[in-house]
């Protein structure tokens, strides 16, 4: 999964921190980061270190408005947005040392040749997602400000404290007998098989969750419900756990309108499985498909 980068070792434990030349610069435009890459070839794209943004005419001086993201490994990284008379065109690309300087955008995260930096780049945008949405106090207006404790912004005035956005966030693997129900979206990029797949409202228990979204996209009910594993998911600022259930009584499906375009019923081997696809979704239906007890 996404997630898997060892035996790089990921940490977000909060610092209070100023950035050296050598630690690396996901300078955002927006949602898009500026990373370098050889001409053409979006997937080998790496990220800058502060002494090659340095040397950017347009973007000197970014140490200063810089904050400090996680580290993998002994390497630090860090968040830049540039101020808005310094925005360069999204789409510019430029010649530099023999590679192309090019705006990413966060889709790209799920392809890159080397998964940790995929993961590290995706992470990055969740939580500068988080900075951009969250400028100013939802009930004063003031401009928040960064906590020097911990990953925080606070209102001075109303004392109000914001944390990053993590939303929870089930999906579920109907099991009949040796069948496994896959879905399809109706409007969404993503056109591959899927499994069901839902946000938990308010005062829901995680399994709660499971039984609502089913009956509502499906129409089935199920028991049994066994956790699988979880994922942080920074494309939705979600926070995924994967779970396996039986159904329980008639297997007619229903669809809910407007949310699936298809969900059907496939046995082991008609499974269509998708290898190098990163998500969650991905990974249970291989496990499933490769014959696993998942009910053990």
């Amino acid at each position: 999964m996404i997630q898997d980068i060892e035996p790089r070792k990921f940490d977000i434990t909060f610092k209070d921190m100023k950035p050296k030349n050598t630690d690396y610069a996901l300078l955002f435009c927006e949602e898009f980061v500026l990373m370098k890459q050889p001409d053409g070839q979006e997937r080998a794209a790496e990220f800058l270190t502060f002494n090659e943004l340095n040397a950017l005419e347009e973007v000197r001086e970014v140490k200063k408005r810089s904050t400090y993201l996680f580290s993998i490994d002994d390497n630090k990284y860090f968040s830049v947005n540039i101020p808005k008379e310094k925005e360069m065109d999204c789409r510019k690309k430029v010649i530099r040392e023999g590679k192309v300087l090019a705006w990413i955008s966060q889709n790209a995260f799920r392809a890159l040749k080397e998964k940790w930096l995929g993961f590290a780049g995706i992470t990055a945008v969740q939580i500068n997602r988080w900075f951009l949405n969250h400028r100013y106090c939802g009930r004063c207006g003031k401009p928040l400000i960064y906590s020097k404790t911990e990953r925080s912004l606070i209102c001075e005035n109303c004392h109000i404290t914001e944390y990053p956005k993590i939303s929870p966030a089930i999906i579920v693997g109907i099991v009949d007998g040796d069948k496994l129900l896959l879905t399809r979206y109706a409007d969404r990029p993503y056109k591959r098989y899927a499994l069901i797949a839902g946000f938990s409202e308010v005062g829901e228990a995680l399994e709660d969750t499971v039984k609502r979204e089913v009956m509502e996209e499906v129409g089935l009910k199920v028991k049994d419900i066994t956790y699988y594993k979880s994922q942080p998911w920074s494309f939705s600022d979600s926070l995924l756990a994967g779970f396996f259930a039986r159904l329980d009584g008639d297997n007619t499906v229903t669809l809910a309108d407007g949310e699936l375009a298809e969900g059907t019923w496939f046995s082991r081997e008609q499974i269509p499985v998708n290898q190098e696809e990163i998500a969650l979704t991905a990974e249970m239906i291989r496990y499933f498909a490769d014959g696993n007890d998942v009910f053990k």
